[in-house]
């Protein structure tokens, strides 16, 4: 069976964003990455957080991933599997955040990478103010059209009223994900189909990982880059991945 219209019109409008942000983000990825390759030559741990229900997916997308790197700590964050209507509540408050951050191994100068395309949960502003507090070296994934086309009254938003834009954050790179998430119209149906976050985000955040491994290649440094275990040798040279990360890597 061959590819379908529809296949063939979901796959020019994805490509259409993930051209934008290499079009107009490049600059941004590679300070981000040029801070990720900073961090893993002076031995610290990567934390990336996704502050809502599919940006989740984020951090499961940066952990353990093959060809990613080791040092990653992922900070996992409003789990599905406790239901979605218990989790959209967790994402509108900004109380737990702080609490989660407590256990976890973070420490002054590493860097976050803070995953959420809306860009105004409460949730996910609490992570940026927390992620200052604790001194933290914040890059920061988000869409800054959505956020300024949501109003400032809506029942998700922080105390403060703040877009991801306006808190506090050493990168941001602008995810052009448009409201709604979803990219395709049909008539007869009122809304959109075809999300398109999850795969602007992994695009966006692999693009970082990759451009920090080339950076420290450039200069002299072994990357703890993470080889796929269902590989003929069985990944076998993660193994000193593991002594050197697994005491310290909450979930490795």
């Amino acid at each position: 069976m061959g590819t379908s219209p529809v296949t063939l019109q979901y796959l020019r409008r994805l490509q259409e964003l993930m051209d934008w942000i290499a079009a107009n983000q490049l600059e941004a990825i590679e300070r981000a990455a040029a801070i990720i390759a900073e961090a893993t030559k002076e031995d610290r741990l990567v934390h990336i957080i996704g502050t809502g229900v599919h940006s989740r997916l984020a951090t499961e997308d940066g952990f353990f991933r093959a060809g990613g790197l080791a040092n990653v700590n992922p900070i996992l964050a409003l789990p599905m599997e406790s239901g979605v209507r218990y989790v959209t509540a967790q994402e509108q408050r900004a109380e737990p955040v702080a609490a989660l951050l407590d256990m976890h191994p973070v420490t002054a100068g590493d860097p976050i990478i803070v995953a959420n395309l809306y860009g105004m949960n409460a949730f996910t502003i609490e992570t940026l103010l927390q992620a200052e507090r604790r001194g933290l070296r914040t890059i920061l994934l988000t869409s800054r059209q959505c956020a300024r086309e949501i109003p400032k009254d809506h029942p998700s938003r922080h105390p403060s009223r703040m877009d991801a834009e306006e808190a506090p954050w050493e990168v941001l790179i602008d995810v052009p994900m448009p409201m709604g998430d979803a990219l395709l119209r049909f008539e007869g149906c009122p809304f959109p189909v075809g999300p398109s976050s999850c795969v602007l985000l992994s695009f966006t955040l692999h693009s970082i990982m990759s451009t920090a491994v080339a950076l420290l290649l450039e200069e002299g440094f072994d990357p703890p880059v993470i080889r796929s275990i269902n590989t003929p040798d069985f990944g076998v040279a993660n193994e000193r991945l593991w002594k050197r990360y697994g005491g310290r890597v909450k979930h490795l």
